[in-house]
């Protein structure tokens, strides 16, 4: 009895360990699907995590990202002088940490670690930097991330995630030539390459590029507003087989074309091709991915109704109108995902087709819409045809009065004259 109890106990244990698990499993295949699906929504992606209330690039700023709603977080992740790769960027180190080293180059990962974060207004906490392979066995796959590395250190940073088995839930982002891109297709890992150029065919060979080698993502970085990138014959390219997604770095204006990162600036980017937003407004992002799906499920629902509703007893003029609008709902339903002004303005026009008065061809139309046919315009001009005709025939009478009457006058004064003599 004691046996089975024991034994029992340990089962238990095991199943708890097994549905502990699910969670973080669960999470980094969705986040998987979210990333790879062209064609399915807008990913929003937390630059460097929560950074108005935790450090950049700690693990409390992306798990707090996260929770706000980021489909994946970008981290940098950069070498120490002892050649261990950390979640920190490479910059001046006193800026970011209570050090005196200048740089990653001048500390060891151990000394590192030592090292209280700044916050965003400079105030040091209580967090400390943690190195990749830390980072990796803490989040589990409970978050999709994008590493900012070097090129030179692909081969490296792979290793690691061999190690801890986290291809599933990363991706790679780094400067690639095109003549470079071929490379990855060997690799396990997932490959952002980093595009500056203004040139639309290499912009558009360096898509691609990408799309043969099986790389989900590619990004666009210009400071240039009508950079060639955001151009139709560039964004066709992102939705028209689903293999790649377009990337868009709003969290910087010097890097998606002085575009701003709030609805406007997502409105324009989204509408462009750009489906994979990073941003510095993680909240407020993840709250128009949510509005935008509404609308558009909204959209379909209406699309669908009126696709099934007989308009055969209604005005032409209406008929026309649904019509049009229908065309234009189920374009923006089609394809990739869009942004939340195309999707309300697809709605407003569908709405307001079937919500304008609509009745029958011969019946006078509402406020004040004129139902023109050719019987009405024919009508139209024999009217005014005949108008002009009464005119003349009014003029040509009164010509003869006024002449009938000065022969009368005329004559008067003859035989006035004549009864003088």
């Amino acid at each position: 009895m004691r046996k089975i109890k024991i034994i029992s106990y340990i089962l238990l244990l095991c199943i708890l360990v097994s549905l502990a698990a699910l969670p973080s499993s669960a999470a980094a295949e969705k986040a998987r699907d979210i990333m790879a699906d062209s064609l399915g929504r807008v990913v929003a992606v937390s630059h460097r995590g929560d950074t108005v209330l935790y450090p950049a690039n700690s693990l409390e700023a992306i798990e707090a990202a996260s929770d706000k709603g980021a489909d994946a977080v970008s981290v940098a992740v950069n070498k120490t002088a002892d050649g261990k790769f950390v979640l920190c960027e490479d910059v001046t180190l006193s800026n970011i940490c209570e050090t005196t080293a200048a740089s990653l180059s001048g500390i060891s990962l151990d000394a590192l670690k030592q090292c209280r974060l700044y916050d965003c207004y400079g105030n040091p906490t209580d967090i400390y930097p943690v190195s990749l392979g830390e980072a990796l066995e803490s989040l589990g796959g409970s978050t999709y991330l994008i590493l900012d590395i070097k090129y030179e250190d692909i081969e490296d940073v792979c290793s690691i995630l061999d190690k801890y088995g986290a291809y599933s839930y990363v991706s790679l982002r780094c400067k690639v030539k095109t003549s470079e891109i071929k490379k990855f297709s060997s690799l396990d890992a997932d490959v952002i390459g980093v595009y500056t150029g203004n040139i639309i065919w290499n912009s558009i060979g360096h898509i691609g590029k990408l799309s043969e080698a099986g790389m989900m993502m590619a990004e666009y970085r210009t400071k240039n507003y009508f950079n060639v990138c955001y151009g139709a014959l560039v964004g066709d390219n992102f939705s028209a087989d689903g293999k790649a997604r377009a990337v868009a770095a709003a969290y910087d204006p010097d890097l998606c074309g002085k575009r701003t990162d709030d609805t406007n600036g997502w409105n324009e980017l989204i509408k462009n091709g750009f489906t994979v937003i990073e941003t510095n407004n993680i909240a407020s992002l993840s709250d128009y991915i949510s509005t935008s799906e509404t609308v558009r499920e909204s959209l379909a629902v209406l699309t669908d109704k009126v696709k099934k509703t007989d308009f055969s007893a209604y005005s032409e003029v209406s008929r026309k109108n649904i019509s049009t609008a229908l065309e234009f709902a189920e374009e923006v339903l089609e394809g990739r995902a869009k942004s939340l002004a195309e999707y309300e303005k697809a709605y407003s026009s569908l709405a307001q087709s079937l919500n304008s008065k609509m009745i029958a061809d011969g019946e006078e139309q509402a406020k004040g819409a004129l139902n023109i046919t050719a019987g009405k315009i024919i009508v139209v001009l024999l009217i005014g045809a005949a108008f002009i005709a009464v005119q003349i025939f009014i003029e040509r009478l009164k010509k003869e009065k006024n002449t009938e009457t000065e022969e009368k006058n005329n004559g008067n004064k003859t035989e006035g004259l004549d009864n003088k003599s």
